[in-house]
């Protein structure tokens, strides 16, 4: 099973570099972040006073991305906030938002430290996490639009709250098996 991975990672990457990269230029390494500063170029200023979020000024390079980490997590799972609701829409997505940041806000408080640690070698529970926070930095940083950003974050929501659900499942079958003896 593991050759077989290293083969398929080994040719799609020669079939990636040879042929994609050679018939869609804006796609490769060096070209993606100019791709992605045009196309945050492209939405006005009136839009982001209407429906759109920003993340503030941006540095184009890999390590002003890294920096924009945290915020693009924050926007895909925890926004749009209520008071940057303007239709009915955006009010349902904000309360989405809200449930999801009191459901993560009551994990945080009632997981103790060691038991959290413990949930986190749960390969599943690493996928969905994982998974979760990776799509999330690639949507916050896209989206740039409360519309889209609901739509795109329907996987991330889907994987994330699966994973906050099997860490407090686990929890709770942690502590009847401790009652229990």
């Amino acid at each position: 099973m593991v050759i077989t991975f290293f083969l398929i990672a080994i040719s799609s990457w020669f079939l990636i570099n040879k042929t994609v990269l050679n018939v869609t230029p804006k796609y490769q390494m060096e070209n993606l972040l100019h791709t992605l500063e045009g196309f945050h170029i492209q939405h006005p200023k009136h839009i982001i006073a209407n429906s759109s979020y920003s993340l503030g000024e941006i540095d184009y390079t890999p390590i002003g991305l890294v920096k924009k980490i945290p915020e693009a997590i924050n926007v895909t799972l925890f926004r749009p906030y209520f008071w940057e609701v303007k239709n009915l829409p955006t009010f349902l997505a904000a309360s989405e938002s809200f449930l999801l940041f009191l459901f993560v806000i009551f994990l945080f408080f009632t997981l103790k430290r060691q038991h959290l640690i413990n949930v986190l070698r749960n390969r599943e529970v690493i996928f969905m996490i994982t998974f979760s926070f990776s799509y999330a930095v690639i949507t916050g940083l896209v989206a740039y639009n409360f519309g889209a950003l609901s739509r795109f974050k329907i996987p991330v929501g889907f994987f994330f709250c699966l994973g906050l659900i099997l860490i407090l499942y686990s929890s709770k079958k942690v502590k009847i098996t401790i009652n229990k003896k």
